[in-house]
């Protein structure tokens, strides 16, 4: 939804490594799936960033549509716990 993000973006907002999101099994489940897209940027191929696909923003739209306001907001903020937990441990 904001461009794509790189294995290592991804890898530090959810604090894995960046191993554990480029994992093939994965994302190759998630292309089959047509949820995502590995696009390789032009000015350096080694770079490849992972888009959502039209069928992936549609997917992750309705999966939040089906939480209130108030669900979504204590989501984010255990997540957010979490995450500084995470990095903690890292």
């Amino acid at each position: 939804m904001n461009g794509g993000m790189k294995a290592t973006e991804i890898a530090g907002f959810f604090s894995v490594t960046p191993g554990a999101v480029t994992s093939t099994s994965m994302c190759d489940k998630l292309e089959k799936l047509d949820l995502i897209q590995r696009v390789r940027e032009s000015e350096d191929r080694r770079v490849v960033k992972m888009n959502l696909t039209e069928n992936g923003e549609k997917k992750v739209h309705d999966l939040f549509l089906k939480f209130s306001q108030e669900k979504l907001a204590d989501i984010v903020e255990v997540l957010t716990n979490v995450n500084k937990l995470m990095s903690k441990i890292f």
